[in-house]
């Protein structure tokens, strides 16, 4: 089994894109950026780039129009979730679920997860509840009955819909002073309350050294810890002073902001596998914005 190094797409955020932002060419002047504001508008995806079992943009190079789908809905009584289409209900609930073609893509045979995991409402996933073990149960929202007897949730906890995940609003202002300065603020209304996000800048890479894009790879925007947590009215910013102009560098595709379902975050890397001891419990981490700084084109 291949190790999670070569994990290039293991996200789950909404992907937040613009129009019109085009790759800098190599050599430009190195005051090319200076004093330039770039604003993305937020897009909310159901996988990484996918939305509502739809491929939303071409990578480039041979990677090409692919994504993976991270957020299902859930559907009662069976093993399997369902994807997400234009036709899904708002009022049905997001769920966890496995793209088979993700985990192929990263080399992780999909039997490694535990089927209770999977179809399982967001906040019906288990979180860590020992430290010691590693036992997870489902946690219900705190009470004055059980506030100091039990591991609860913080309120509001009410089950997510389809509705909820895709009524968040993001922006991203994006100032350059120069090809190696620049300040990231991203701000965000209506995401899940009280929800822990990571956000994660995708780059692409030629590893055949040829100019020709074969790999992209998730690395912690702005560098590690790259985690916020919305308050209870899912309002958020996230601020980092960054050493490249993103809207600019020819290497900057998207910028995606994962929502963490369990509330673990694992430092510099997405997830870990279901193998290692205390890992995440089914291993794609729901991407749910996504900025398209980079200006990928549709593909469609």
């Amino acid at each position: 089994m291949k190790t999670l190094t070569t994990y290039s797409v293991a996200l789950t955020v909404a992907t937040l894109v613009s129009a019109g932002v085009a790759f800098a060419e190599d050599g430009r002047d190195e005051d090319h950026d200076r004093g330039k504001t770039y604003v993305v508008e937020g897009r909310v995806t159901t996988g990484y780039n996918m939305l509502k079992g739809e491929v939303m943009y071409d990578l480039g190079g041979i990677v090409g129009a692919q994504g993976f789908n991270y957020v299902f809905v859930y559907e009662p009584g069976r093993s399997q979730p369902s994807i997400i289409t234009t036709s899904t209900a708002e009022n049905r609930l997001v769920a966890t679920g496995i793209d088979a073609a993700f985990y192929a893509a990263v080399g992780v045979d999909p039997s490694v997860i535990d089927p209770r995991v999977v179809n399982l409402p967001f906040r019906d996933l288990p979180i860590v509840v020992n430290g010691l073990t590693g036992e997870k149960e489902k946690l219900g929202p705190i009470t004055a009955q059980n506030y100091k007897s039990a591991f609860t949730r913080a309120m509001p906890s009410k089950p997510i819909t389809i509705a909820d995940w895709f009524g968040v609003r993001a922006s991203a202002h994006i100032r350059c002073e120069s090809s190696k300065e620049a300040r990231a603020v991203l701000t965000f209304r209506r995401l899940i309350p009280n929800g822990v996000y990571a956000v994660w800048g995708i780059f692409g890479q030629s590893l055949a050294h040829n100019g020709v894009r074969d790999f992209f790879s998730p690395k912690p925007f702005g560098g590690s810890p790259n985690v916020f947590t919305a308050d209870d009215r899912g309002n958020a910013v996230f601020a980092r002073d960054l050493p490249f102009c993103p809207s600019t560098d020819p290497d900057m595709m998207t910028v995606e902001v994962t929502y963490e379902v369990d509330g673990v975050t694992y430092g510099a890397v997405p997830s870990i596998s279901p193998l290692v001891s205390n890992g995440n419990s089914y291993l794609a981490t729901p991407t749910q914005v996504s900025f398209n700084v980079g200006g990928l084109k549709s593909a469609h």
